[in-house]
């Protein structure tokens, strides 16, 4: 009986360094060191794994971001948080922004988060999948892609560029687009991909 308790103390040791160790990794709050030969307390191992299973937990909920050398953040795999406060043509202006960053800048002041941005069309196809919810009506999105309808007819015929990085306005060219998520009472649930004409005024789909 002696011996089988030695075995259970050196396991409970073995656990307790293994969990230290993962605790620092994790940095978590401080956890109990047992040393040998001292007994091990039931109430000091539970509260080592409380710390490990919260720590665990803070983990799992945190998005990895990509971070720019002069700090800003990007939030990576997103879903769909809200929409910009007001509406813009296919050129997004924030102060001296102009395109992408002017529609992060935008939407991070917005829905209140440093690492939120313009949607992809890949988080709204996610966002869509596992049912976020979405204001009904078109949205603009980014999708970093070119591609023409030619040969729908001279009214149709697009050229889908994004409003060439959402930099373009022209009121005179309806054949330069950009992208937009639709979201309609009959439509798909959770919306599906469209376009619109650069001259067009929708709010920013934003992730985060």
């Amino acid at each position: 009986m002696q011996r089988k308790g030695r075995r259970g103390r050196s396991a409970a040791l073995v656990l307790g360094l293994v969990l230290l160790a993962t605790a620092t990794a994790l940095a978590v709050a401080p956890m109990t060191t047992f040393e040998s030969g001292k007994p091990i307390k039931a109430a000091d191992v539970n509260a080592n794994f409380k710390a490990l299973s919260e720590a665990v937990s803070a983990l799992e909920k945190k998005r990895p971001l990509a971070t720019s050398p002069n700090g800003t953040t990007y939030s990576v795999d997103a879903v769909f948080k809200g929409t910009s406060a007001a509406a813009t043509t296919g050129k997004i202006t924030s102060g001296a922004l102009v395109g992408y960053a002017a529609a992060k800048k935008i939407c991070e002041s917005d829905v209140s988060s440093p690492s939120a941005h313009m949607c992809s069309s890949a988080e709204m196809v996610r966002s869509a999948a596992i049912g976020v919810a979405m204001p009904q009506g078109y949205t603009w999105i980014a999708t970093g892609l070119s591609e023409s309808d030619q040969g729908l007819g001279s009214i149709a015929e697009r050229l889908k560029v994004d409003c060439y990085g959402f930099t373009w306005e022209n009121t005179t060219d309806p054949k330069v687009s950009g992208a937009t998520w639709q979201v309609s009472s009959g439509g798909a649930p959770g919306g599906a991909p469209s376009s619109g004409v650069c001259s067009a005024q929708y709010k920013i789909a934003c992730c985060d």
